[in-house]
């Protein structure tokens, strides 16, 4: 590609302590983050029972009623250890939310302090918010626990300052937690590798799938090969019923068992016709495997061969990496990334094993919010993913190749960021000054398109220019709510700015180019902007200008500029 080409330089300070953790061995967020080796030595130690303490929650309400923070003179210790030699008979536990700005100097904290901790992020761990709520009698986060005593953000740096955060820390080192303190996070999330049938494994292994090592053994054999039908050539197929029968010869099998394997081998994506006109058939019809597809699809590097995830289990799993990649490299108004560091750390690593399952994964199950969440996940990450690889576009014929080549194969179809965008997002529209839509009738990847567009989905996608909104990860049972936020936080940021001088809207570049996505009239557009912007000044002027029909609308420049904050 004309605009590719690779990122160099030294390794960031963010590149740095990755890759320090990865030499310390510590876990990576998706498997449970642990900011200091020691958190596996208290993990360990302090599960047990309770040794005594006051079995009191502390935090606010220790703080409002005058309660002294707890210390040794009036905590009840068993096998007391002293504060110099490092061991902890209980544990300190942190839970946080991605991207946020306190919940991070809390962590650096602990870490300036040496102190051993393990971090909960309930936006990766969701199934520990409930937990949360349950002890801390609230969702704030972060909270701070030591043992079953627990403090906020606010509350952790004023009692630095008065001098408790070391009696508390004294209390988590010397007693054992009691049972009613937060659970000690296992050593490697089963949500995120494997906790389902299928998948890879922490080390990278997995369920081998039996009909994957059939597609191995096919892809060896000599029934593939360059074919013509019609005066069509057709590149690294092979012959439905010559498959049948070199299933019957090599395998054992009678000639309905190999009929049944070949539709296997297109129902799990491992071959599919090579025009999608048909299942798999015991005739004269050319079938091709996936691993012959001629692509430069991102996650094809390595074929997947294990046991495919539901694409539910897979898209909550992906959610979490991602969300654990943007908690290290993503700007707290996220608004920029650090591709260089991301590109070489391990998170990324992890994160483009698991798109490998992605050849794989059975979209079209999704229900349609699911559907509409996956997506826009995928088409974030898809962006970053190809940030890490290439300079990014800085013309307009560099815009179109990127969008239009840079893809994804998801389950056994390919999905180049233009046909996620205008195909699935927007339900097969027509891309800004294209002529035809991304997917016709025949194609198989119209079963996977939204059947309506919700215009919301402009302030959720993120194509990497710095005009773009705030980069965000989404969820299925959240998505109405994340999306009206998304709108909201777009439109305050200067997505609408008023000139009540000039009688001028302007208004960001996305309105002119999805108009017909959002209403059909520039009136009717002014409308939904208003029902969307968040109360104050600009939002009373705008709706005092669409009142008075005097007003001339302006479209703002849009920044095509890398969001990368290097």
């Amino acid at each position: 590609m004309e605009f590719a080409g690779t990122r160099s330089g030294s390794p960031s300070k963010a590149t740095r302590r990755a890759l320090q953790n990865k030499e310390c061995g510590l876990r990576s967020p998706s498997l449970g983050k642990v900011r200091h080796t020691e958190a596996r030595k208290m993990s360990s130690i302090g599960s047990g029972g309770n040794s005594g303490g006051t079995g009191q929650k502390s935090g606010s309400s220790a703080a409002n009623s005058g309660q002294s923070w707890p210390t040794r003179s009036n905590t009840v210790i068993a096998n007391p250890v002293s504060r110099q030699d490092g061991r902890f008979l209980g544990r300190i536990t942190v839970y946080t939310r991605a991207g946020s700005r306190l919940c991070n100097n809390v962590l650096k904290k602990l870490e300036d302090m040496d102190v051993p901790f393990s971090e909960i992020n309930i936006d990766i761990h969701t199934e520990r918010h409930e937990e949360l709520c349950r002890l801390a009698e609230n969702d704030v986060t972060p909270q701070v626990f030591f043992n079953e005593r627990y403090l906020t953000g606010n509350e952790f740096f004023d009692a630095e300052s008065s001098g408790d955060l070391d009696n508390l820390i004294d209390y988590a080192r010397m007693s054992r937690a009691p049972t009613h303190a937060p659970a000690v996070l296992p050593s490697w999330d089963s949500q995120s590798f494997g906790g389902h049938p299928g998948g890879y494994s922490e080390d990278g292994e997995g369920d081998v799938d039996e009909i994957g090592l059939l597609a191995i053994d096919i892809r060896a054999s000599n029934l593939v090969k360059d074919r013509t039908y019609r005066f069509r050539s057709y590149k690294k197929c092979l012959v439905g019923s010559e498959l049948v029968t070199w299933i019957v010869m090599e395998k054992g099998f009678t000639r309905p068992q190999a009929l049944e394997a070949g539709k296997t081998l297109v129902e799990r994506h491992f071959l599919h016709h090579v025009c999608y006109d048909h299942g798999f058939k015991d005739e004269k019809l050319f079938y091709r495997l996936l691993d012959d597809e001629p692509t430069e699809a991102l996650n094809t590097f390595d074929r997947c061969t294990v046991q495919p995830r539901p694409a539910k289990v897979l898209a909550d799993v992906m959610r979490r990496q991602i969300l654990s990649m943007y908690d290290l490299f993503l700007s707290p108004d996220g608004k920029s990334v650090d591709y260089e560091a991301m590109g070489e750390s391990e998170e990324f690593h992890q994160y483009c094993k698991l798109s490998c399952e992605l050849q794989r994964c059975d979209v079209i199950s999704l229900e349609p919010k699911e559907r509409m969440a996956f997506f826009i996940n995928i088409y974030n990450v898809l962006v970053m993913h190809a940030s890490t690889h290439f300079e990014s576009p800085t013309t307009a014929w560099d815009r179109f190749k990127f969008f239009n080549s840079i893809s994804y194969v998801i389950g056994g179809l390919e999905y180049s960021l233009s046909a996620i965008e205008n195909g699935v997002l927007r339900a097969n529209k027509r891309a800004p000054n294209q002529v035809h839509k991304p997917f016709a009738k025949s194609d198989p990847r119209a079963a996977i398109c939204l059947q309506t567009v919700d215009p919301r989905v402009h302030f959720a996608i993120v194509c990497g220019a710095k005009s773009c909104p705030p980069i965000k990860v989404y969820s299925a049972e959240e998505l109405d709510e994340q999306l009206d936020v998304a709108v909201a936080s777009f439109l305050d940021d200067g997505g609408v700015a008023v000139d009540e001088g000039r009688h001028e809207i302007h208004l960001s570049r996305i309105f002119q180019w999805y108009q017909t996505d959002f209403a059909d009239t520039k009136y009717e557009l002014l409308k939904w902007i208003i029902t969307y912007m968040p109360p104050g000044d600009t939002c009373r002027k705008l709706f005092n200008m669409i009142r008075t029909l005097n007003y001339r609308i302006v479209f703002q420049p849009y920044d095509w500029a890398s969001n990368s904050s290097k």
